[in-house]
């Protein structure tokens, strides 16, 4: 979620920011009971984007996101079939 923030920040006001995030995230302080997420950590990646110029190689950084966005998948799909079960156990 916050790492956005790598593009809008210096890399350690960002890094202020998931402190603070992720610290809200613990024991779901803020958020509905067992609705907390966990970072994808990609800021590195993000980071290194920041720093390049047209035409330098991304595999590297792209292999950090499409990685990120399979663990991110796999858990929201793990979210969504919890959601249905307790859906389904309403319903009956």
């Amino acid at each position: 979620m916050c790492e956005y923030n790598y593009y809008l920040f210096s890399p350690n006001a960002a890094a202020k920011i998931d402190a603070h995030v992720d610290k809200a995230v613990e024991n779901n302080k803020w958020w509905g009971n067992d609705k907390g997420y966990y970072f994808t950590n990609t800021k590195n990646a993000t980071t290194s984007l920041l720093n390049k110029e047209d035409g330098d190689d991304v595999r590297e950084e792209i292999k950090v996101y499409e990685s990120a966005r399979t663990k991110q998948l796999d858990s929201y799909k793990e979210v969504l079939e919890n959601e249905v079960l307790v859906m389904n156990k309403i319903g009956q």
